[in-house]
């Protein structure tokens, strides 16, 4: 089994390590762009998806890009917090920080 934590780790680290791969082959690139893509498809793991069209610079479409994203052990959820979830369920950019309300933080 694979926390909800764990999860949100490795596409964490995915996110960074695009980040830089990106930035070495392409010589432009944002951490809080690639990582914010990739914390979408982890969202897409958990069986949501972004209420606004979102993605920029590599293939999101139906969020089944990258290896990660392909391990089935990691399509479960394992009580990840309504917070997260509304948080990038209403990303409308890529990289930039999401407002929560109080009242979202408490769910």
């Amino acid at each position: 089994m694979v926390t909800d934590d764990t999860q949100m780790t490795l596409f964490t680290a995915e996110g960074l390590l695009r980040y830089l791969v990106r930035g070495r082959i392409k010589g432009l690139s944002t951490y809080t762009g690639v990582t914010a893509n990739a914390y979408l498809r982890w969202l897409r793991t958990q069986g949501e998806a972004p209420v606004h069209p979102v993605g920029v610079g590599e293939p999101f479409g139906d969020g089944q890009s990258g290896w990660l994203y392909q391990q089935r052990q990691l399509h479960s959820q394992r009580a990840p917090g309504n917070t997260c979830i509304s948080a990038l369920r209403g990303i409308r950019n890529l990289g930039e920080p999401r407002k929560t309300t109080a009242r979202a933080a408490a769910g």
